[in-house]
C-alpha cells in the first residue's frame, strides 16, 4: 500500500468519525431545543357533578410564549373544533394588548367582549343567545396560562 493510499484511508476515518461526532452533537442540540421550548400542556377542566351537565372545558400552559402566541393557537384550535361557530370566526386575528373592547354582531353570536387586568391577563366571553365561551389568558415567568370553559344555558 504506498503512503498516498494510507494518507486516504487516515483521512476518510477521520472525516466519517467527524461526520458521525457532528450528527450525534446536532441530535443533541435538537433535542435539547426540543425540550428547552417544550410542548403545550392541556387537561379537562373537573366541575361539580352538577355543573358538568352545562358546563365543560380544559386549562392548557403554553411554556416559553407570549400571550399573544397562546391567543392565536387557542383561536385556531376553536376554528378547527367548529368552524361554522360564529363566535370562533369572529374572535379577532390580533390582539391588541391592554386595550379593552366589546364587539357586537347581528348573528347567532351577540357579543365578544375583551376585557384586560393589565397587560398581562386577558378575559375574553362569546356571549350567544344559549350560552358563553369563556377565555381566560395569564402571562407568567416562563409561559402562559389559559382556561376555555363552554357554558350552556
Amino acid at each position: 500500500m504506498k503512503n498516498s493510499e494510507l494518507a486516504k484511508g487516515v483521512k476518510m476515518r477521520d472525516e466519517t468519525k467527524s461526520f458521525r461526532f457532528l450528527r450525534v452533537v446536532c441530535a443533541a442540540a435538537l433535542s435539547f431545543a426540543f425540550a428547552f421550548a417544550g410542548e403545550k400542556k392541556c387537561e379537562d377542566t373537573v366541575f361539580s357533578e352538577e355543573d358538568s351537565y352545562y358546563m365543560s372545558g380544559y386549562s392548557c400552559f403554553y411554556p416559553n410564549q407570549t400571550l399573544a402566541q397562546a391567543y392565536k393557537d387557542i383561536r385556531l384550535s376553536l376554528l378547527k373544533r367548529d368552524p361554522d361557530d360564529e363566535g370562533y370566526k369572529n374572535l379577532r386575528a390580533k390582539l391588541e394588548i391592554g386595550k379593552n373592547r366589546e364587539d357586537r354582531f347581528k348573528s347567532s353570536i351577540i357579543s365578544i367582549d375583551y376585557v384586560w387586568k393589565g397587560n398581562k391577563t386577558l378575559d375574553i366571553e362569546l356571549f350567544y343567545a344559549g350560552g358563553t365561551t369563556n377565555l381566560w389568558l395569564s402571562q407568567k415567568d416562563n409561559g402562559v396560562e389559559t382556561t376555555v370553559t363552554f357554558n350552556a344555558d
